[in-house]
């Protein structure tokens, strides 16, 4: 990572938790349990550290795959709209997929979920859908495509279901404006909660193949190149010590 990016990474952390460190107020909610057993410092430490993990949220995550992305000359957009048109058949089709892999019937294959599709779309036009927000999309040099849908790493069956029939849409929108277009989709958790075991949750290991679920070093390491996961948690260290004082004063 060169000195460039670093510095706006460290920018665009300090900004929002020196933004939430000066705006933050403490609940004034009586908690007598809790009284009696922390005291007032400690109190308030751990609501200004659910204050961070509140505004730490998936906007920040946005803003540092694209300082990275584009570091590395690739073209990236955050909250990126995808247009087009999913064809009643094609639709029909997507369901069919969707209905087999939550029932277990089938596992994921990006590959041959890609080419179904676009063996079946037809061209459409460029509208919106429920489905048209992607959180982050990156254009490499050689024109591939991706499409990367950032969610909270612990999220329930449903939300993984729901994830992953986003996905499935997402291929069909772009092929709809394009059948040639060469694109890759993915879920993202920034972070794995059960490192340094493997992450296995509501049949992530099923729903998904390894190119469709990038966790922690899989997506930053990709989208940063080599060492990136590394290097962010050094720069986190570095603003929390340089915020230490302040939170330490409030």
């Amino acid at each position: 990572m060169d000195r460039k990016v670093r510095d706006e990474i460290k920018a665009i952390l300090l900004s929002k938790l020196l933004g939430k460190l000066e705006s933050h107020a403490p609940e004034s909610e009586y908690k007598p349990f809790f009284d009696a057993i922390f005291n007032k410092k400690q109190i308030m430490l751990a609501s200004l550290i659910q204050s961070f993990y509140t505004s730490f949220g998936m906007s920040i995550y946005e803003q540092i795959a694209v300082a990275l992305a584009n570091g590395q000359g690739k073209h990236a957009e955050r909250q990126y709209k995808l247009l087009g048109q999913i064809d009643p058949k094609t639709n029909s089709l997507i369901d069919k997929m969707d209905v087999d892999l939550r029932a277990g019937k089938i596992k994921g294959d990006a590959k041959k979920e890609t080419e179904t599709i676009r063996a079946s779309i037809k061209p459409g036009k460029p509208e919106r859908h429920p489905d048209s927000v992607v959180d982050l999309y990156v254009k490499a040099p050689d024109n591939q495509e991706y499409y990367f849908g950032i969610t909270t790493v612990k999220p329930n069956k449903e939300g993984f279901e729901t994830h992953k029939r986003k996905l499935l849409n997402w291929i069909a929108l772009r092929l709809s404006q394009n059948n040639k277009a060469k694109i890759h989709v993915a879920t993202v958790l920034p972070y794995n909660p059960y490192y340094p075991e493997p992450y296995e949750r509501f049949g992530s290991a099923t729903l998904f193949d390894k190119s469709q679920f990038l966790v922690q070093e899989e997506f930053w390491n990709f989208i940063g190149g080599k060492d990136t996961f590394k290097e962010l948690i050094d720069i986190c260290k570095e603003v929390g010590t340089e915020l230490r004082k302040k939170i330490d004063a409030l």
